[in-house]
This record gives structure tokens, C-alpha cells and sequence, in this order.
């Protein structure tokens, strides 16, 4: 069986010509050497529009034009902090991420969203709150275009798949927020 790994544009989050397609390919080049020698047959990054019927152990990261139009804030956890780039947070059981396309400039779309996602998905999994980011690679507290996955990344990330983290789902309602 594949890993899931899926990706959703919350309202008009701001992709533009071929980011949405950038953003998956890096994810799904890190996930296929985290699920290389698992027992998951390969890894299976995805765009969707809807609810996906997901398994506990699998992924799921929303992707905001900005903290203004935050999915989590608005509808999950209210006031909950995170940086310019990304929220993920743990609340009613569920895990939530999300990215923010405009980061912290806001003029144009950020350089690393590929990284902030993957990034995103490492405290998704692994629930270190903010102890993941003495950790190097992905998993450090500002990532840039280009920083590269870490062997510590990969083997956290491969030990943590096939862990129950049940993802919230109600954000595919937050396309309504679109204007907030």
C-alpha cells in the first residue's frame, strides 16, 4: 500500500504557473526515500479538492495565501501562534498543518515552500513541538530554498509513518473563508 501524503489549496492561496506542480515533486522525491525499505510500497504526494478518505497514519497539508487566511486559526484553534512561514497544531485529537504561499513578505510567493511544507509534515509526525527544530535539516527552524534533507530527517520521518496521527479535515470547509 502507498503512503499518502495530500495537499490542498485553501481558496485562491496564490499558485501560480508551475508552483503547485514544484511543490510536489520536491515533497514527492523526500518521501520516496522515506518509505524506501518500509512497508509501504512507495509514496503517493497529491493535490486534492475535496476530503480525501485518509488513514490514520497519513498526511495531509493545507496550504494558506497567508496568516490572514489562516484555515487553523479561523476554524480550529483560535489565536494559536506559529511563524510568518506555517502552522501545525494538535487539538479535538486531530494534528493540522498548514503553509502560508506569501510567507512573510507577502509580495510574492515564498522561496521555500517545499521546505516549509515538509518542514510542516516533520511536526505533523513527530509531535516535538518546537524541540524538532534543534534538529538539522528540514527539521531546523528556518529552512530555505535548497536546504537539504537530512539522513536524521529521513530515518525520524521512516520511523514515525505507519503512527496513528489523525489529521483535521474541516479545513476543506475554510474555502468559504476565502475572503477573511
Amino acid at each position: 500500500m502507498p503512503y499518502n501524503v495530500y495537499l490542498h489549496e485553501v481558496g485562491n492561496a496564490g499558485f501560480t504557473g508551475n508552483l503547485r506542480q514544484t511543490v510536489q515533486t520536491r515533497l514527492q522525491g523526500w518521501f520516496n526515500q522515506i518509505v524506501h525499505g518500509t512497508s509501504f510500497r512507495s509514496a503517493n504526494v497529491q493535490w486534492v479538492d475535496s476530503a480525501p478518505r485518509i488513514e490514520d497514519h497519513e498526511l495531509l497539508v493545507y496550504f494558506c495565501q497567508s496568516q490572514i487566511n489562516s484555515v487553523i486559526r479561523a476554524r480550529l484553534v483560535p489565536g494559536a501562534s506559529g511563524n510568518e512561514d506555517g502552522l501545525t497544531v494538535y487539538a479535538n485529537e486531530r494534528a493540522a498543518s498548514e503553509v502560508y504561499v506569501f510567507g512573510a513578505e507577502g509580495s510574492s510567493p515564498m522561496d521555500a515552500i517545499p521546505e516549509v511544507a515538509f518542514h510542516e509534515c516533520m511536526h505533523n509526525k513527530l509531535n516535538l513541538d518546537n524541540h524538532l527544530h534543534s534538529r538539522p535539516g528540514l527539521a531546523a527552524r528556518a529552512v530555505s530554498p535548497g536546504t537539504p534533507i537530512h539522513p536524521s530527517n529521513i530515518a525520524d520521518m521512516r520511523a514515525a509513518l505507519p503512527q496513528p496521527r489523525r489529521q483535521w479535515l474541516d479545513g476543506f470547509a475554510g474555502d468559504a473563508l476565502e475572503g477573511l
